[in-house]
């Protein structure tokens, strides 16, 4: 933005300049009236002193009196210089007229021109600022990053603006990049998504064709096929929950009924539920309560996230025992889960509670690779951390641990 145009899209500046250029007017105006009103009064003295001198007056440290005056006329009578003389008869009067002129709308002209540059100076330093800042602006819009340049005092209005904006692009960047690892989540998600129910589609489609083009099956191939396909529906369905119990946890949308209840009774909840797999995989369950934990939860999350970390044990460790035990201090809950299977290795530990991010020994296509994501968030929304121990053929210990911050 150019000088031009900063008065053009700004009134402001030409207020200021309108002011400016009224006072000139007026400290002109006013000039002429007081030059002129000096003059004459200047001029009319300076006769009355020249008449008195006439007249032989040599006191001049005093105005003459009438009697000097009258004396003094009639000797300047002769010449036309009376009393009453008019004073703009005399080149006398002009040059002092246009001295007091020049003196009072100089120093006029001086205090308005000072005023004027005081006022438009940091004025016109604010506009460039403003300008140069809603051109970082739009950089920022386009771009992302931070306010670069510097503007006066950090406590002045454009540091102040500018520490704002600055903090706004920052802000901005952040959620971008949110919305960025969103999308990126939600895309990855939706692929593998879509791989798991490929893989149960392809196998119900299979044995659909199977049953369609053979009509010599035995009835024991037949319910075989039908088993298969059912088996496949049901990974279908549990996957297919998983995800949208996934994607309302990530949503935020679950409102937990936090009521106080007995960790003992929460363990063999989730123990009555995943009983039938691991009885499948002739996996035994050992408890160890040595006594009472009580603490604050909502029982339907969290007996969600216990099976989904019983149920990893059985999709993933090859275990034969998984052991389930409770312990608590004055500050915390423990609730540990460990299992005698072959360990999970330590570069693959990270990635434990990334949804899909392990391989599952289940042949039966029943894991759905979301669940140790579901566990996760739940403890975390019940303010708690899972803590996994492990080493390659020594089996895995989570600890769930929760704060009671008093209470019991």
């Amino acid at each position: 933005m150019d000088t031009t145009d900063k008065f053009i899209n700004n009134k402001a500046p030409g207020r200021i300049t309108f002011l400016y250029l009224i006072l000139l007017v007026l400290s002109f105006a006013g000039s002429c009236f007081l030059s002129q009103y000096c003059a004459e009064r200047i001029t009319e003295n300076h006769i009355s002193y020249v008449i008195a001198a006439a007249g032989g007056s040599t006191d001049f440290s005093s105005f003459p009196d009438d009697e000097e005056i009258s004396a003094g006329e009639k000797i300047s009578g002769q010449y036309g210089l009376l009393r009453d003389t008019d004073p703009s008869y005399l080149d006398f009067f002009y040059q002092v007229r246009k001295t007091v002129f020049i003196c009072l709308f100089l120093t006029a002209l001086f205090l308005c021109t000072a005023g004027y540059l005081t006022s438009m100076i940091p004025l016109m330093r604010v506009y460039s600022g403003m300008e140069r800042l809603n051109s970082e602006c739009a950089e920022i819009t386009e771009k992302g990053g931070a306010v670069r340049g510097r503007y006066d005092e950090h406590l002045s209005c454009m540091g102040r603006l500018a520490y704002s904006v600055s903090r706004l692009g920052e802000r901005m960047m952040f959620l971008t990049g949110k919305l960025t690892a969103e999308r990126d989540f939600l895309r990855e998600f939706l692929s593998d998504f879509s791989h798991q129910l490929k893989n149960s589609l392809a196998v119900i489609r299979l044995n659909n064709d199977i049953l369609d083009s053979m009509d010599g099956l035995t009835e024991e191939k037949s319910v075989q096929l039908s088993d298969e396909i059912n088996e496949s529906i049901d990974d279908m369905e549990s996957l297919i929950f998983s995800a949208l119990r996934l994607a309302k946890l990530n949503a935020g949308a679950v409102e937990y009924e936090m009521k106080p209840g007995n960790l003992r009774n929460l363990c063999e909840k989730s123990i009555q539920k995943i009983q039938p797999v691991f009885e499948s995989r002739n996996i035994n369950i050992v408890r160890d309560y040595s006594r009472d934990v009580f603490f604050d939860f909502d029982a339907v999350w969290l007996s969600e996230a216990v099976v989904n970390l019983l149920k990893n044990a059985a999709d993933h460790s090859e275990c034969t025992e998984v052991k389930i035990s409770l312990s608590e201090t004055p500050l915390s809950a423990v609730i540990t889960l460990s299992d005698n299977g072959k360990g999970i290795p330590q570069e693959e530990i990270p990635e434990l509670f990334t949804r899909f991010g392990r391989k599952s020994s289940d042949t039966g296509m029943s894991s759905t690779g979301i669940g140790m994501s579901i566990a996760e968030k739940i403890i975390r929304e019940h303010e708690g951390e899972i803590l996994v121990y492990s080493s390659e053929g020594n089996g895995t210990r989570f600890e769930i641990v929760f704060l009671k911050y008093g209470k019991m």
